[in-house]
Order: C-alpha cells, then sequence, then structure tokens
C-alpha cells in the first residue's frame, strides 16, 4: 500500500507541474471538474493522514525523528504551527 501511494504522490506532482504550464488552456468546465477533483483528492488525503497518525502516535514512531510528540512530528513534517498540526 505504501508503494502505491508513494506512486500516487509522485504522479499528482507530476499532474500539478503539467497545470502550471496548461491551466490557461482548460475551458470553464475543465476547470471546475479539476478543482472537484483536487477537493476529492484533499479530502482523502486528510482522512488518510488522520488514520496514519492514529497509528503513527500508537506507536511512538514519531520520536525517532526527535520530535518531543506527535504533534510536534506532524507540524514539522507539514511545515505548520504545533498548534496547526493539532
Amino acid at each position: 500500500m505504501l508503494c502505491e501511494l508513494q506512486h500516487l504522490v509522485g504522479h499528482t506532482r507530476r499532474v500539478v507541474s503539467e497545470f502550471e504550464f496548461d491551466s490557461a488552456a482548460m475551458t470553464g468546465p475543465e476547470a471546475r471538474a479539476t478543482v472537484e477533483a483536487f477537493v476529492t483528492l484533499e479530502k482523502l488525503a486528510v482522512a488518510g493522514k488522520l488514520l496514519a497518525a492514529g497509528r503513527l502516535d500508537e506507536t511512538g514512531a514519531w520520536a525517532d525523528g526527535g520530535h518531543r510528540d506527535v504533534e510536534g512530528f506532524l507540524a514539522a513534517t507539514a511545515g505548520v504551527s504545533v498548534g496547526a498540526a493539532r
């Protein structure tokens, strides 16, 4: 599963990179459908992150990086404040 997820991340990165060049060529309906697809992808990513973060907290694997708690790990990984990671 992890390998598949990493492949999906790489593929999504390439798709987004292509949008930097091709977004002006999209029709209005294509832009709408694209936004809807990315909103769905975002919701799925948040759900997956929450599930994995729960297991991360249970195992204590977040401590391997020298973080004080799982929130600190999540904040550092996401590049946000600890408050935002909670």
